[in-house]
This record gives C-alpha cells, structure tokens and sequence, in this order.
C-alpha cells in the first residue's frame, strides 16, 4: 500500500451484512491480467482491515476511477476510460481472482499491516465467516488445493450451523 495512513476505525460492510474497521487507507497497485500482459492500476484511498483474509475490490471502486466493468460468462473485463480493454480476470469457483504475475512476487508490506497472515490455527467455521460465508466444503477444497495461502487451518475442525440472516 502506498502513502499509507492510519484512521480512525471506519465500517466496512461485507456482503453478509457483517460489519469489520478499518484501521488505514492509502493507495494500491493491482496488475490486472490480460493475456500474457499485465496492466498495472492504481486505486486511490483503498481501506486496509486486519480482519480480512484478502483484498477485496468492490466494482464502485473501478466504476468510481473512471473505469467500465463487464461480468459476462466466466470473464471480468475491464475497460478504461477510453474503453480500450485493460483486463481479463477469469472465474475460479465463483470469484474473480487476481494472482501476482508470474516472476514477479507480491509487492513486500510490512507484517504488522498483512491481511493475508494467519498467525494461528483456525477452525473450518472461523474461516467460513472470514470469508463471507463461502460453502464449508468449498472453503476445505480451497485450503488443500492451495487456493488460499496463509491460513493454518484445523483440518479435524467440525462445521457448525451458520445462523447468518439473509439480508
């Protein structure tokens, strides 16, 4: 994260109407896959919170730095301004996914302002309502196929009944 800042906790609401704080705010850079080419984006005053497991970009995000956003099939296309193709981000079990290109490592954080450390052991349930209350199975797949890195997860860990409320 660029010209990071602490802030006072602000809400985020995720998906499940679950609310978390955001500790910081600053700026990000996304290479977003098209083809064999990257193209490197800048976001402007992306929240930073320690209790998600991943960065997440919302499209009002995108849509709000001037960008147009298709989802069609199993493709997220983004267009910039000029409506010249920029990105193609497949489908991987009902996400869109960006990976680091290859050869070129995660941009280095400082540890204390990771999101994606998991630094201890966590049930299948703890994990389910990290990650917005994904399918149990889907989350068990995920962490054995590598999918999701840096969770230390309890593989004897039993579900529970979610109670989570549709909203």
């Amino acid at each position: 994260m660029i010209n990071f800042r602490v802030v006072e906790q602000a809400p985020i609401r995720v998906a499940d109407g679950h609310i978390f704080s955001a500790t910081g705010m600053g700026d990000m850079q996304i290479a977003f896959p098209n083809g064999n080419k990257f193209t490197n984006v800048l976001l402007k005053d992306v929240y930073y919170s320690p209790h998600l497991a991943f960065t997440l970009v919302l499209v009002t995000r995108m849509t709000r730095a001037k960008f147009k956003v298709l989802m069609e099939d199993t493709t997220c296309s983004i267009y910039n301004s000029s409506y010249q193709l920029i990105a193609q981000i497949p489908e991987v079990q009902g996400l869109y996914r960006i990976s680091s290109p290859p050869g070129i490592p995660p941009i280095p954080i400082n540890i204390s302002e990771s999101a994606n450390l998991a630094s201890k052991i966590i049930s299948i349930d703890k994990l389910h309502h990290r990650m917005g209350h994904i399918n149990h199975d889907d989350l068990l797949e995920m962490v054995r196929k590598e999918l999701i890195k840096g969770i230390d997860l309890d593989l004897n860990s039993k579900p529970l009944f979610c109670n989570m409320r549709p909203g």
